[in-house]
């Protein structure tokens, strides 16, 4: 007995509800919305871009997670972990079964960018502090180079503006995925030293978990 009636336009949706015994209008309203363009286009593309990059890395993580627990590490019981400081000290001693696992799982968080791994040094589209980061990951590891910004500027994430007489430049956290797999490497090969669990198939699993990547 009643007739639902929209009314669709380029920015709006309009709607009524019609009794049609009483020959009379039951509820009636519009839902307005932004007219679509190319700046809405983009932040949608972000947010989606967002969304994905949110996915995989939860994937990531769980992944992590499984291959840990399937040898044995668990997570420990109360973080207190620095895990930057985990990860340096993760190459050179040993690290015990919690704190290698807070090292492993921080790492596997922020596996890098593959696409930088196969930009020139002097590609124009690279940004300035990825070519810095680049560069001293030549030397040195991301953990390494993350705490020492972390002792400098009291933070690693972010945006950190380093004043140089009347210039400024800015720093970003941002490495390669092969930087961080050469992390990995050192840090399981300095700690196999002292689990014999942790060989080069546990290695090789964990070091494809954080570069896998969609083709």
């Amino acid at each position: 007995g009643k007739i639902l009636g929209p009314d669709i336009g380029i920015s709006s949706v309009g709607w009524s509800i019609l009794d049609t015994e009483k020959q009379e209008i039951v509820d009636m309203g519009v839902r307005l919305f932004e007219t679509a363009d190319a700046s809405n286009n983009q932040q949608r593309r972000f947010a989606r871009l967002a969304r994905r990059n949110l996915r995989r890395k939860k994937y990531r993580l769980q992944k992590v997670e499984e291959l840990l627990y399937e040898y044995g590490f668990c997570p420990p019981k109360e973080f207190n972990f620095n895990p930057y400081e985990l990860r340096v000290k993760g190459l050179n001693k040993k690290l015990n079964p919690e704190e290698l696992y807070v090292a492993l799982y921080h790492l596997a968080k922020r596996r890098g960018v593959s696409y930088f791994d196969e930009a020139e040094d002097d590609d124009k589209n690279i940004n300035e502090s990825l070519k810095v980061n680049k560069e001293l990951s030549k030397e040195k590891y991301p953990c390494e180079i993350q705490l020492e910004r972390l002792k400098k500027y009291g933070k690693v994430r972010g945006l950190i503006e380093i004043e140089d007489g009347d210039s400024t430049s800015t720093l970003i956290n941002v490495f390669t995925t092969n930087a961080y797999k050469r992390e990995a490497i050192a840090i399981l090969e300095q700690q196999k030293k002292y689990y014999p669990q942790i060989d080069e198939k546990f290695i090789k699993r964990y070091t494809n978990i954080i570069t896998r990547k969609r083709e």
